[in-house]
C-alpha cells in the first residue's frame, strides 16, 4: 500500500523500530499485563529511553523534537499489539495530559510535571471531559481570594488510581460574571482528591480508570494552565488530538485482527481445503482490507490538516467515527472467521473484539459524533 503523504525516510525508520519493538517487546507480555490488569510502569521510563516519549514536543520540554505525524505512527504500531488498553493510558499520559503543560504551562509547571512524566517518573491523568448535567456532584471551581475552590466529581478518569498529578478542566467565573472553563494541574496525593476503586470494565483491561472526586479542593494560581476563563479554544484543540490519536489505534487493532484473521484462513482447513480458499471467505478477507484501508487513508488526511494547522474539526469528528466502526466491525468478522475458537479466551482475537467496541462509546459515542457532524455539515 502506498505511504502517507507526509511520511519522510525518517517516518519509514520509525515505523519499521516501533515494528520490531512492539512485536519483540510488548507482545509477548500482553496477556500477563492483561491477567494484572496494568501495565508496568516500568513500560514509561523505557519509552522515554527509547526516545517514544513526547515525540512531538521540544527537547526543552523533554520532548524528542519530532512531530504529531510521529505521535500518529506510534498509536498505531502500538495499537497492532492487540489490545487498547494499555496503548490509550501511554497515550493519555504522553500525548494528552502532557501537551496543555508543555503549550500552555509556565516554565515551572514544565519542570514540575511535564519533564518527570514524560522521563516516565510520573504518571499523568487526564480528565478534561464533564460529567453528564445531570451527575450528582457536578464539577465547580470557585475563586476565593487568590485561590480556587473546586468541589464535584470527575467519572471514567483514565490513569486515576495509580497516577502522581491529574490534569483537569473545571467550569469558572470570573469577577465580572463571565463564565469559560479553566484547565488546572494538581497533585493526587492532596486529601482533598479522593480516587474510587477502579473500574472493572468489560475490555480495555490495562486501562486504569477510576472516578476523582474533589472535595473543596484550594488551588492557587500556580495551579492553573494558561489563562482563565479561556480552556474551551484548549480543549477543542486536546479533542480534535484524541480523536486522531484513538483512530490511528483504531486502524492499529483492525490491522492486527487482519493479520491474525489471515493466518487462521490460511492455516484451518475444512472439508480438506484451507478456509483461505473458500470464496465466501476470501470475500469477506477482501472486504477487510478495503475497509481498513479507506479509514487509515481518512485517518492520514486528517492528520495532515492537524499537522499543518488547517481545520480539521470535521475530518477528525470523521476519522474518530469511522475507524472506531471499522474497528469494531474488522474484530467482528475475525471473530466469526475464528468460529468457536474465536470465543474462547486463549485465543487473542476476543480480546480485540472487546477493546474496539470501547471506542465506539468513549471519547465521543457514535451519536455525539454524528450530531456535531451534522451540525458542521448542514447547521
Amino acid at each position: 500500500m502506498p505511504h502517507p503523504p507526509f511520511m519522510q525516510e525518517e517516518h519509514e525508520a520509525l515505523r519499521n523500530m516501533l515494528r520490531r519493538w512492539v512485536k519483540n517487546e510488548i507482545e509477548p507480555h500482553v496477556e500477563a499485563w492483561e491477567e494484572a490488569g496494568l501495565f508496568p510502569r516500568q513500560l514509561l521510563t523505557q519509552m522515554a529511553q527509547l526516545g517514544l516519549s513526547g515525540m512531538s514536543y521540544p527537547a526543552a520540554a523533554g520532548g524528542q523534537d519530532s512531530d504529531d505525524y510521529a505521535v500518529i505512527l506510534l498509536a498505531e504500531e502500538l495499537g497492532r499489539s492487540g489490545t487498547g488498553g494499555f496503548v490509550m493510558g501511554l497515550l493519555y499520559h504522553t500525548e494528552l495530559a502532557v501537551a496543555p503543560l508543555v503549550e500552555w504551562g509556565t516554565p515551572e509547571q514544565v519542570e514540575r510535571y511535564a519533564k518527570p512524566a514524560l522521563a516516565g517518573t510520573k504518571l499523568a491523568a487526564y480528565a478534561i471531559l464533564d460529567g453528564h448535567p445531570g451527575a450528582s456532584a457536578p464539577l465547580q471551581a470557585v475563586k476565593v481570594g487568590d485561590e480556587w475552590v473546586i468541589s464535584g466529581k470527575k467519572p471514567f478518569v483514565p490513569n486515576a488510581s495509580q497516577a502522581d498529578f491529574i490534569v483537569f478542566a473545571a467550569p469558572t467565573a470570573d469577577a465580572a460574571g463571565n463564565h469559560g472553563w479553566t484547565l488546572f494541574v494538581a497533585e493526587t496525593d492532596r486529601p482533598e482528591i479522593c480516587i474510587s476503586q477502579r473500574r472493572t470494565l468489560t475490555g480495555m483491561r490495562t486501562l486504569d480508570v477510576a472516578d476523582v472526586e474533589f472535595r473543596q479542593l484550594r488551588l492557587s494560581q500556580d495551579h492553573v494552565l494558561g489563562k482563565e476563563g479561556e480552556g474551551v479554544a484548549t480543549m477543542v484543540h486536546l479533542w480534535q488530538r484524541e480523536c486522531l490519536l484513538r483512530s490511528a489505534v483504531c486502524v492499529g487493532l483492525a490491522e492486527y485482527a487482519f493479520e491474525r484473521a489471515r493466518e487462521y484462513a490460511r492455516e484451518r482447513t475444512a472439508f480438506q481445503r484451507p478456509l483461505a480458499q473458500f470464496q465466501t471467505l476470501s470475500h469477506l478477507m477482501a472486504e477487510m482490507a478495503v475497509e481498513i484501508e479507506a479509514v487509515k487513508q481518512l485517518v492520514y488526511t486528517a492528520a495532515y490538516r492537524y499537522v499543518q494547522g488547517l481545520d480539521c474539526g470535521k475530518e477528525a469528528v470523521m476519522a474518530k467515527l469511522s475507524s472506531a466502526r471499522m474497528a469494531h466491525w474488522v474484530a467482528d468478522r475475525a471473530l466469526q472467521l475464528f468460529g468457536g475458537y474465536g470465543y474462547m479466551m486463549e485465543y487473542p482475537i476476543q480480546r480485540v473484539w472487546r477493546d474496539t467496541r470501547w471506542f465506539r462509546m468513549s471519547g465521543g459515542s457514535d451519536e455525539r459524533l454524528k450530531d456535531h457532524l451534522g451540525e458542521l455539515l448542514v447547521g
